[in-house]
Formats: structure tokens, sequence, C-alpha cells
């Protein structure tokens, strides 16, 4: 009988220290759940970058370039911003008229916390956080304090504002 007691209660601590939670299956995996792309890029003000004798707020049709820039979010709201293009628009050599460069630089990528309501999404980077505002399959953003700079590119003479649309891919 007491061996018969002491099997039991061998089987009974062999069970009771082999059976443990397998907490690997019950987190789920991080999945990406979107790609925004950036599709268009106006300013508030009209230029004609471009020469062609239209002034428009088209930033991209007038710089002539295509803009790499996407927003990647994952399940766990988070995810990278990856940007190879910078822009910047200089006053030109006589009055009234502005110059645009456009070109491809290193790739930079940078990290991001997300939040969403029905109509927004909110972005948070290196302590920053942006706000756009969601329709359809777009994502728009208002950033304002864009640089103008003088014709060296050594100096701000002015600000404009961008409205900056991503599309879902």
């Amino acid at each position: 009988m007491k061996t018969t007691i002491k099997t039991i209660l061998a089987l009974l601590i062999l069970a009771a220290f082999s059976c443990s939670s397998d907490d690997s299956n019950d987190a789920p995996a991080v999945t990406i759940i979107e790609t925004w792309k950036v599709t268009a890029i106006a300013t508030a003000n009209t230029y004609d970058l471009n020469n062609d004798g239209s002034a428009t707020s088209d930033l991209i049709t007038e710089l002539g370039c295509t803009i790499n820039q996407t927003i990647t979010l994952k399940s766990d709201n988070t995810g990278t911003i990856k940007a190879s293009t910078a822009f910047a628009i200089f006053e030109g050599t006589t009055v009234g008229a502005f110059e645009g460069l456009c070109g491809n630089v290193d790739e930079f990528t940078e990290d991001l916390s997300w939040s969403q309501t029905e109509t927004s999404r909110t972005y948070t980077s290196s302590g920053s956080s942006f706000t756009g505002t969601l329709s359809g399959n777009q994502l728009v953003f208002i950033v304002s304090g864009f640089p103008i700079y003088n014709n060296a590119g050594d100096d701000i003479v002015d600000t404009d504002s961008l409205q900056i649309t991503y599309t879902l891919q």
C-alpha cells in the first residue's frame, strides 16, 4: 500500500512539474498590416519650379521627381517610416522667382508607434507626434514650417505649409 501511495505521489509531482504553459503560443505573431506611400505633396503657395510658365502647388510635378517615402505599420502598433528622397525650395536669382531641388539620398529609417481613431491616425517618433486625417485609402498630414531658403541655401527666408498625402498600397 505504501508503495502504491508513493507511486501515485511521485506521478502527481511529476505531472505537476511537467505541465507548463507555452507562452509562445499565447502572443499573436507581429505582422505587417499596412504600407502607405507618398503620392502627393502640395504647398499652400504656388511655385513655378519647373519653369513651364505655370505656378502650381503640386510639389512633385514642379520638382519633377519621385518621392520615395513609405510608412509600414505592424499589428503591435509599431512601424517604420522610410525615406530616400530630399527636396527643398530656394529663392531664385530673379526677384519673385523660386527654384527647387529634389534628389535621392541614403535611405533613412525611423521607428514609430501609432494609434488611430475612426478618422485620424497619430504617429510618434523620436518624441514628436504627427496626426493625419484618414479618408478611404488616403492619409493626409498638414506640416507647417517647411523652410524656403535663400539662393545660397544658407538662410531660411520664409516658410510654407505642406499637405502630404499617403495612399494605402
